[in-house]
């Protein structure tokens, strides 16, 4: 055991090792809560479901998971990093099986795999991988747009926020834009004290920030995440309740984002707890708020594992799964 790994706590150590285990418990526990606390409301929810809502649901699901795919393999390419497809998406998809593991390790499987399977370091690997979450983040803050509150039409709203989005990383991809840009906003006490570092991320990420670029990659996301809000409008529509398509829409991008706030695992708890209290507000009944919340859960974040599960076993050789997971436990 190398230094570096017995410095890491062993929870950690422990997770990386055991995986598999780790998620079969973790899903054992989140069904358990669900079938002890809510059992009846959830079996009044499936009797009432039409047959053919949840592949509709888990369409739009996979489709949400494709476009993502398709707009990491663009920022790879954009960052000069030229693999092969199969290998590009064998890598990602195996990844979405950490989405529910503490301390971003999906993200860490990611540059270990580029490392290991085709020799891309850091210094070349990490700014897709941030541009990939800062994407999907802008994507969600543009569908929050969505929101009546701004008095404006649901569909300019999102479009307004997203092109505000794009002129701002415009504005920091271009060296004329970026010094000024900067300045003004490291005027706040919290930014002004991590300036240079805010610097050194900008200038490493400065030809993804690029309009064309941003633009594509973000429309990606829109679109991506977008099916998923839809899939809580189908859940929600199937259950009785009147929800228009509007409010699914930030209700889904509001919670997400507030889950993620929580830093837990894949947003455990704070994801479901903004669903089902944002859902009540725009008086959709508790009795369907909290099923809507768990099913849309099952069908968005424990779909994403079962997937990444299926990729990993199916492609473990391939992946060179255990020398990867030595090296992730000894960096986790």
């Amino acid at each position: 055991m190398t230094n570096t790994e017995t410095a890491r706590p062993a929870w950690q150590r422990w997770i990386v090792r055991h995986l598999f285990l780790y998620l079969a418990l973790l899903a054992a526990a989140v069904v358990a809560v669900s079938v002890i606390f809510v059992r009846e409301d959830l079996s009044a929810a499936f009797a009432a479901l039409p047959v053919w809502l949840a592949p509709a649901v888990i369409a739009l699901s996979s489709l949400n998971y494709a476009i993502r795919f398709l707009k990491w393999d663009r920022l790879l390419q954009d960052s000069d990093i030229h693999i092969d497809r199969a290998s590009s998406a064998k890598i990602y998809f195996a990844c979405l099986s950490m989405v529910v593991t503490p301390a971003r390790m999906g993200e860490l499987y990611k540059l270990v795999f580029l490392r290991r399977l085709h020799g891309i370091g850091p210094a070349r690997s990490v700014p897709p991988l941030v541009l990939e979450r800062a994407t999907d983040g802008l994507a969600l803050l543009a569908l929050c747009a969505a929101h009546s509150v701004w008095g404006l039409p649901r569909v300019v709203g999102v479009l307004v926020a997203a092109a505000a989005l794009i002129w701002m990383g415009a504005l920091l991809a271009a060296p004329r834009t970026r010094g000024p840009l900067l300045g003004l906003l490291t005027r706040v006490a919290f930014l002004r004290r991590r300036r240079e570092r805010i610097e050194e991320l900008v200038e490493a990420h400065a030809v993804l920030l690029r309009p064309r670029s941003l633009a594509i990659n973000l429309a990606l996301s829109l679109l991506a995440w977008w099916a998923e809000c839809l899939g809580l409008w189908l859940i929600c529509r199937g259950l009785g309740a009147e929800l228009s398509i509007g409010d699914a829409t930030w209700i889904y991008a509001a919670s997400t984002l507030l889950g993620n706030l929580t830093f837990l695992p894949g947003g455990l708890g704070g994801t479901e707890l903004a669903l089902k209290t944002l859902l009540e507000r725009v008086h959709v009944s508790g009795m369907i708020a909290l099923p809507a919340t768990l099913l849309v859960r099952a069908a968005t974040l424990w779909y994403a594992v079962f997937l990444g599960l299926v990729v990993t076993l199916f492609a473990r050789r391939s992946l060179r799964w255990s020398e990867v997971r030595e090296e992730a436990a000894s960096k986790s």
